[in-house]
């Protein structure tokens, strides 16, 4: 059950700052934390029978989180899982985009910064289905079963064997996919998962890159790349730019008409720290 219709909510906030939230180095953040407070304590007033607890349950916030925000006492960045959770449900909406739309200033800022394919089509967060993905093996059918061509029940055995042909069987069974002439289609098309399990499905799917010969032939290798140096700020923040742009114009030959294939493409990319968190 979703919050109910949120409305637009300005980009600045009236609230106080806790000396907690001064520890923040960076100015955008702190504008942040003031519109998703400023939206929770809005949300709050127009439910008065609603409660953190109960919005936690719902969202897939912690209650703890939840009542740090309200309170102004986040000292650390909010993640973007937390923020697209949290407006989801209060809003009530599943499109990125319209979430966007709906919370100019800080939090519309974020979002696009965080996730830059936002403005390019029609990508909807769905907490059901992220529960339902979180199966490394659900989560690859239903992968291959969005792109345009869909998927098979050989590409299926293939990859993932008997046990993965029982997964499918029970994903049709629960209506996460569809049978049409013997291929299995997803019911959400375009679709964001969830940030929190991203590392994971990034080491998941890197089980399925060869860096032998592929379906393209050897007059079109593949491209296996991994970089690494010590950089400062500025170039850091320049080569996530970069990369972010190449992302874009990679999704639009993906998603031109003229490009549709049976050939399972897919594109891992991270730029990051080395780091064990």
């Amino acid at each position: 059950m979703k919050g109910s219709s949120a409305s637009r909510v300005s980009a600045s906030g009236d609230s106080k700052r806790s000396q907690g939230r001064a520890s923040f180095e960076d100015q955008g953040e702190l504008q942040l934390v003031d519109h998703l407070q400023q939206i929770l304590v809005q949300y709050l007033e127009r439910n008065p029978y609603a409660s953190l607890s109960s919005i936690g349950r719902r969202s897939g916030v912690s209650e703890p989180t939840l009542r740090r925000i309200k309170a102004g006492q986040i000292k650390t960045a909010p993640t973007t899982s937390t923020v697209i959770k949290l407006l989801t449900y209060i809003s009530g909406e599943t499109s990125l985009k319209t979430i966007t739309d709906l919370y100019r200033g800080p939090i519309s800022d974020f979002l696009k910064e965080n996730l830059p394919q936002i403005d390019q089509t029609a990508i909807e967060y769905d907490q059901e289905l992220n529960e339902q993905l979180k199966d490394n093996t659900k989560y690859l059918i239903y992968k291959l079963a969005a792109n345009s061509s869909g998927t098979h029940r050989a590409q299926v055995e293939t990859l993932l064997g008997q046990a993965g042909l029982l997964v499918l069987d029970e994903m049709v069974e629960n209506g996460l996919l569809t049978v049409e002439n013997n291929k299995y289609k997803s019911h959400k098309k375009t679709y964001a998962l969830d940030p929190n399990l991203f590392k994971e499905k990034f080491r998941f799917m890197s089980h399925f890159v060869s860096t032998g010969e592929n379906s393209a032939g050897a007059s079109n290798p593949s491209v296996h790349v991994n970089y690494s140096n010590s950089v400062n700020p500025a170039a850091y923040r320049k080569i996530c730019k970069i990369q972010k742009n190449a992302l874009a114009k990679i999704r639009g030959v993906m998603e031109s008409p003229d490009a549709q294939g049976e050939i399972p493409l897919f594109c891992l990319v991270a730029i990051d720290e080395v780091s064990n968190k």
